[in-house]
This record gives structure tokens, C-alpha cells and sequence, in this order.
């Protein structure tokens, strides 16, 4: 009888085991190494449609507005499996979720919070944007903040610093950068201004920001080189 319940016991133990185990790797799955070499493409096994991707960042928005989210907890919620990780400042990170010619990017902490998050159809050139400012000034348009959108970058620009009058607008680009003062609506005297990057000038460019500014700078949306893909033409 003894030798019964023990095999009994013993057989109840294994399966419950591994059930408990496999909880815990769903629930608290191992870190994603950083890689800021190797092309998303290779990395990532899995590809999501376009629905799967703005569920995704809609689901951050709604959560984010609320509470603290990490990247795990949204990627159970939503169904996608992060496999890119980028580092981009020491405390810094982000994801790459990729499907139907889109990618998805999740801006996340060194404690893997969440703070925000972007899809990209491409990434428009310096070319692409001086022609889009040349047509609009063509025709009579400023680009301030209502024209902000003739960039079809509706989402993909950040509001990096605030002065009195006017924002510094962030514009990651397929060859670089791009910074564009934009004159907030209650100023009528100002004209915006675009400063052009390249990816390799940035770096260097941006401290310059950050000496004339100081801590009020905040750029925390910094894209490698490697994952602008360029808009298809």
C-alpha cells in the first residue's frame, strides 16, 4: 500500500511540477538579449498583421493613460512575442514587432516599463520631407500645427522640448534626422524651422541640443540606423 501512494504521489508530482514551471516562464519569461547588430528580419521568427500591431499600440495607450505596463504584460495581452531588443541609452530600450511591411516599436525602461510606442509603414528620407516642405510652401502652407500631418508622419514625431511659443518637433528619418521647430498656435510671428541630420552627424548634433537646453531635452525615442527602413517608393 505504501509503495502504491508513493508512485501515486510521485506520478502527481512530475506533471504538476512542470505545469507550475511552465506558469512561471509565461509569467515571468527570461529577459530578451539586447542586439544592436543583427537586422530584425534575422532575429524575429514571427510576423503579426497590421490589425495584430495597432491592437498592440492601442492596448499601450488605453493602459498607459492608467497604470504602469511592461513590454511582457502587453505581449501576453495582445498575442505577440517580442524577440528584438535595442539598447539606445544605458537605462533605454526597445522592441521590434514587424508584419505586412509595418513594424511596431515599444519604447521601454531598464525595468522593462513601457513609455511608449510607435508603427512605422517606412520611413520617409531627408528627400522625401524637403520636397513635402517645398510643395507646401508652393502653395502657401506653413507647416505649423495643423499642416503637421502633410508629413503622413501623423504619430511618428515626439515633442522633444517646449519654449515658450514654440515646440521642438523629432522626426526619425530613413537617413537620418530631422528637428523641426513648429510655432505653437498662439504665435503668429514665428516661421518653423527644419535641422537635417544624417544618422552618423546625430549623435554629436543632439548633444549640442542638449548643452543648450540641459535636462529640459528629452529624447527618449532615438531609432537605430538599422531598423529605418526606408519608405517604399
Amino acid at each position: 500500500m505504501n509503495n502504491w501512494i508513493k508512485r501515486l504521489c510521485t506520478a502527481a508530482f512530475f506533471p504538476a511540477a512542470l505545469t507550475c514551471i511552465l506558469l512561471a516562464l509565461w509569467l515571468f519569461p527570461p529577459a530578451v538579449p539586447v542586439d544592436n547588430i543583427t537586422p530584425a528580419e534575422d532575429i524575429i521568427s514571427r510576423e503579426y498583421s497590421l490589425e495584430r500591431l495597432l491592437l498592440t499600440k492601442a492596448i499601450f495607450d488605453v493602459r498607459h493613460g492608467f497604470e504602469e505596463v511592461t513590454a511582457q504584460q502587453l505581449a501576453r495581452e495582445t498575442g505577440v512575442l517580442l524577440e528584438c531588443r535595442r539598447q539606445i541609452t544605458e537605462r533605454q530600450y526597445y522592441y521590434v514587432v514587424e508584419g505586412c511591411g509595418y513594424q511596431c516599436f515599444l519604447f521601454a525602461d531598464e525595468d522593462d516599463i513601457l513609455y511608449d510606442a510607435m508603427i512605422f509603414g517606412g520611413f520617409a528620407s531627408q528627400a522625401d520631407v524637403k520636397d513635402i516642405i517645398a510643395d507646401l510652401e508652393n502653395v502657401g502652407i506653413d507647416m505649423t500645427v495643423d499642416e503637421t500631418s502633410q508629413f503622413y508622419l501623423r504619430d511618428n514625431y515626439r515633442v522633444v522640448k517646449h519654449v515658450p511659443g514654440i515646440d521642438y518637433l523629432y522626426f526619425p528619418l530613413a537617413d537620418g534626422v530631422m528637428i523641426m521647430s513648429r510655432p505653437t498656435l498662439y504665435n503668429h510671428e514665428a516661421e518653423p524651422q527644419y535641422y537635417f541630420y544624417s544618422d552618423a552627424d546625430w549623435p554629436s548634433a543632439e548633444a549640442e541640443w542638449k548643452d543648450r537646453y540641459g535636462m529640459s531635452w528629452s529624447n527618449p525615442y532615438n531609432i537605430l540606423p538599422i531598423d529605418k527602413i526606408a519608405w517604399p517608393k
